[in-house]
């Protein structure tokens, strides 16, 4: 553990209040803050998860999912433990709601020695919530960067305004998880964050932080969601910001009947009349993962679960070749 910089808490008498996220736990001497990684201990916030990963992996970058990122390039993927919040649907419960048994503790120079001796270009914190281990991301990632190495962070967004600025300019892409409404962040996940949600991707399109939205799709829970969400592209954020429709599936504590791919692709039919790229997740459909150009029609990236192919796209450019629109995205690299 270590104890994390004094701007991100708040002494309250005999407690202390963690400022990281919109819960701003109260803690006293000896209390855990509900995502766990938080602890008063002698009237200092300490982050309890510093270092800790409970998962290394390569993965394809479109696995994040990010498709106007790098398409077809691998990321090393690296997760902790803990969460902002507590979702009922959560596939990665192990590691989001306890401290598991094995971790492995990885100093940022260790990391760093890790990434350069390794080769590694692109990183993405994922997994689990890389804001619930903030002050090991501001040790960390300035030292990345200076190696050359590119950040991506996969996050619920549920992290307040003065802690994603210390964050997100060491940042080249964000893939936030956008869950539902008010009622449905109340009900299913534990806390009442979507203005912090939509807040924080706010930050990202301010920042130049490519961004990428993903809604889990849960029929009865968070379908009624949609005509919002496209209020959301239409007030606040753009119609090039890819969106990604992703089926859900029982898991945790939630076992409502998996999303029907015929949901999936009717909402992102409809989502297609608004927005410039619009994507299926989670169920086989090669026309819906694929890339076009939204003013040409050619067929740019073509997507068959994790084989990728670029087809008529100038990865330089970033134009289509077939009548020179320009794409919104990270192809260089």
């Amino acid at each position: 553990m270590k104890e994390i910089n004094d701007k991100f808490w708040t002494r309250e008498g005999e407690r202390v209040r963690c400022d990281i996220c919109p819960a701003r736990c109260s803690l006293k001497d000896g209390e855990i803050s509900r995502c766990l990684t938080k602890k008063n201990v002698d009237g200092r916030l300490v982050e309890l998860n510093y270092g800790e990963v409970t998962a290394l992996a390569v993965d394809p970058i479109e696995k994040k999912p990010l498709y106007h990122y790098k398409p077809t390039t691998q990321i090393l993927s690296i997760g902790s433990w803990g969460c902002t919040l507590k979702c009922k649907f959560c596939q990665n419960w192990q590691i989001s709601t306890q401290r598991p048994a094995l971790v492995e503790k990885i100093e940022p120079e260790n990391l760093v020695a890790f990434v350069v001796n390794n080769g590694v270009k692109d990183i993405a914190f994922t997994y689990n919530e890389p804001f619930v281990s903030v002050q090991w991301l501001i040790d960390v990632l300035p030292l990345l960067v200076e190696e050359g190495v590119d950040i991506v962070l996969v996050s619920n967004g549920v992290v307040n305004r003065e802690v994603a600025e210390a964050v997100l300019p060491y940042v080249k892409a964000v893939a936030l998880d956008l869950k539902g409404d008010r009622d449905f962040y109340k009900t299913f996940c534990g806390l009442n964050a979507f203005d912090t949600v939509i807040d924080f991707a706010k930050m990202c399109l301010d920042m130049g932080v490519w961004l990428e939205v993903i809604w889990l799709l849960i029929e009865g829970a968070n379908d009624d969601f949609f005509s919002k969400l496209m209020g959301v592209y239409e007030s606040y954020l753009k119609e090039w910001v890819p969106l990604h429709i992703s089926a859900y599936y029982p898991a945790y504590k939630l076992h409502f009947p998996p999303t029907s791919p015929a949901a999936v692709m009717r909402f992102a039919e409809e989502a297609s009349k608004s927005l410039k790229f619009v994507y299926s997740g989670n169920i086989l459909d090669k026309e819906k993962s694929s890339t076009y150009c939204p003013k040409c029609g050619a067929l740019l990236i073509e997507r068959v679960g994790y084989e990728v192919l670029v087809k008529n796209l100038d990865m330089e450019s970033g134009k289509c070749l077939k009548c020179g629109e320009k794409i919104e995205g990270v192809w260089g690299f």
